[in-house]
């Protein structure tokens, strides 16, 4: 197996490789295997649905503006880089979401 890496333009633009959904929601409330990281589109929204107001974490904190209300969060990704999402329940279970933001 021969990969092929084709040098980067020095401008590279927009990724391809990262959709553009404007608002990528989750339901910390179903029961799933653990979250995917993802690509997302600098300007674009997190939301995190039924979650308390405790137990959750961003980090860098700076990459994203954000508000919380009655379990529902809501993001925008201000700044390109990776941001990690980390939500630690009082039972004990803990679930990251990790979302690389490209311009």
């Amino acid at each position: 197996l021969t990969v092929v890496i084709a040098k980067a333009p020095s401008d590279p633009g927009p990724d391809p490789s990262c959709p553009r959904v404007a608002t990528y929601t989750l339901d910390a409330a179903e029961p799933a295997p653990p979250w995917p990281s993802i690509c997302m589109k600098l300007g674009t929204m997190v939301r995190i649905v039924n979650f308390g107001p405790d137990g959750f974490t961003v980090s860098p904190a700076a990459n994203v503006s954000g508000w919380y209300q009655d379990g529902e969060r809501q993001f925008h990704l201000v700044k390109t880089g990776t941001v990690t999402f980390t939500l630690t329940d009082p039972d004990g279970w803990i679930r990251t979401l990790t979302v690389v933001v490209n311009k």
